[in-house]
């Protein structure tokens, strides 16, 4: 019989060592039928702990490549990877708390990275630090329907670009918590299973700070 009546049959080439997904007649089943849903993840950023103990929403970034065309004589013009990669933004919800500590975690942050009313260094009493302290790393953790940690998102060299504002208002009758946000632009992204820890070390990772 011919393979013309197979679907997926015949394919194209892909490349020495690439398989050709096309010639896989079998579908394979996945390993879970659950499915990740929004409130599934913990977000772990070591500089800003009461914030994250706060931490209503994480936007997560996009992430794309961009691609390079080769000129040719015919109409159809072919791409091939040869651009840089692109990170959009990191951007997180939080609950302001009535000291609103986590609130000013982030805006001293953000004005210790440049000269906001001074020009002098942190070392000679100013207030903005040296460029290596800029940075902080920081991590979702992602959860399985048990709650436990299973996958981590890992950002590195994550800079404050923004601190969202909000608006105190005298007419609602109702006590409506105040929410903030915060954007932050980052180096890399990396996506790695959750490492093999003891019970005892995983759940530090849950334990808000000390108030």
């Amino acid at each position: 019989m011919s393979s013309t009546f197979f679907p997926g049959a015949s394919g194209g080439y892909t490349g020495p060592g690439i398989p050709d997904v096309t010639r896989s007649n079998p579908i394979k089943q996945p390993d879970t039928n659950n499915f990740l849903n929004t409130n599934y993840f913990k977000l772990v950023f070591g500089r800003l702990p009461t914030m994250t103990y706060m931490c209503q929403s994480v936007s997560m970034p996009s992430f794309s490549l961009g691609s390079v065309e080769v000129p040719n004589t015919l109409g159809v013009v072919p791409h091939l990877a040869g651009s840089r990669y692109t990170f959009g933004d990191l951007s997180v919800q939080f609950l302001i708390d009535e000291k609103m500590d986590n609130w000013v975690e982030m805006f001293n942050w953000m004005v210790s990275i440049a000269n906001y009313e001074s020009d002098v260094p942190k070392r000679k009493g100013g207030e903005y630090i040296d460029p290596r302290d800029h940075h902080s790393d920081a991590r979702i953790l992602v959860t399985n329907s048990a709650f436990q940690p299973k996958k981590e998102i890992i950002f590195q060299d994550v800079l404050p670009i923004s601190l969202g504002g909000w608006e105190f208002n005298s007419v609602d009758s109702d006590s409506t918590p105040v929410l903030g946000s915060a954007t932050f632009t980052f180096t890399s992204m990396r996506v790695v299973d959750f490492p093999s820890q003891s019970p005892g070390n995983i759940v530090d990772l849950y334990t808000p700070p000390d108030r």
